[in-house]
């Protein structure tokens, strides 16, 4: 019986390919480090597996194709319509990056309510001056849209330092344990004055594009903050910057922006009180992630080879990216 064909787009170590060995009395590997080796048509074509990202140009055709292992929790752009054959699996690394990332969320929310941002930028022109007053997190209130792993492990984090969070998820009767409450997106209106910190941590689907509308960060509070490093496409980013620079709330922080990446003459980039990250909170090949998300592609591979459902399955028709 002939064996798998594998395409691996990803870079490992020596001692890394070694999981892969397991596989090979049923699986072909063909490693290719897209940074050093150009992919081509034919190596995407005959592949029925492929784990990392592949050019997208070469898989609307690719019917061999039957699974794709992202390494990303991140896979919008692989769901335009017509870029995959109807009957590929697209997994993604959903649980590889939620502590690392809950981490990146937090030190951004610490910058802004400790108005970090400001003294640096005073360090910089040797200014010894107070800012004034910061916040607390201590009985505060937070809005953390989106409750997968990284919302889960954000308000972990915010509980341990005594904030209630009350969290939104498109199944509100999945519970979080770290979130006091637990509402549909549909209900964010009833709870958006109420809260000091609003976090978005959301894919890019059709229903969270402009969920953080320019209504509802009219909404906010003058003293609150709001964190984005889900998907840009979910804040109306121009209506953000109109609020934090007419001091209408205290503050943003964006690792995420639509589009990416911000021009080098947007206004963003001058707003005070406006920190902006290069989509740097998930950091694919950080250690601590990456070990997770080898953990996943092994265990998908025993899936796989035994005719077991697959971890991380991407529910495709959830995702608004269809031609219109």
């Amino acid at each position: 019986m002939s064996k798998i064909k594998a395409l691996v787009l990803i870079k490992l170590k020596d001692e890394e390919k070694k999981i892969f060995k397991q596989f090979e009395d049923k699986i072909e590997f063909s490693f290719k480090d897209k940074e050093l080796v150009t992919i081509e048509k034919e190596d995407v074509h005959n592949a029925e597996i492929i784990i990392g990202y592949p050019p997208i140009k070469y898989l609307h055709n690719a019917e061999k194709l039957k699974w794709i292992q992202m390494i990303s929790s991140g896979v919008d752009k692989y769901l335009q319509e017509g870029t995959l054959p109807k009957k590929a699996i697209i997994t993604n690394a959903k649980g590889s990056y939620g502590e690392s990332q809950s981490e990146f969320m937090f030190s951004l929310l610490i910058a802004l309510m400790k108005k970090l941002h400001k003294y640096r930028d005073n360090q910089k022109q040797s200014l010894w001056r107070d800012e004034g007053e910061v916040m607390m997190l201590k009985n505060s209130v937070a809005i953390v849209i989106g409750l997968g792993d990284i919302g889960s492990e954000f308000s972990r984090i915010l509980k341990a330092f005594g904030v209630y969070v009350i969290g939104f998820r498109r199944d509100p009767t999945k519970m979080c344990e770290y979130a006091d409450q637990v509402h549909s997106f549909k209900e964010i209106d009833k709870y958006i004055e109420k809260a000091d910190i609003v976090s978005m941590v959301v894919p890019a689907t059709l229903e969270s594009k402009n969920l953080m509308s320019a209504d509802r960060i009219a909404k906010m509070k003058k003293s609150a903050v709001l964190i984005n490093t889900g998907r840009g496409m979910s804040v109306d980013n121009e209506a953000l910057c109109d609020a934090v620079d007419k001091n209408d709330i205290a503050g943003a922080a964006l690792d995420v922006f639509d589009p990416e990446p911000i021009d080098k003459n947007h206004r963003a980039w001058n707003i005070e009180n406006l920190i902006i990250t290069p989509h740097a909170a998930g950091q694919d090949y950080m250690e601590h992630n990456w070990k997770k998300t080898l953990n996943l592609i092994e265990h998908n591979l025993h899936s796989y080879c035994n005719n077991k459902e697959l971890k991380n399955i991407v529910d495709r028709d959830i995702y608004e990216f269809k031609e219109k």
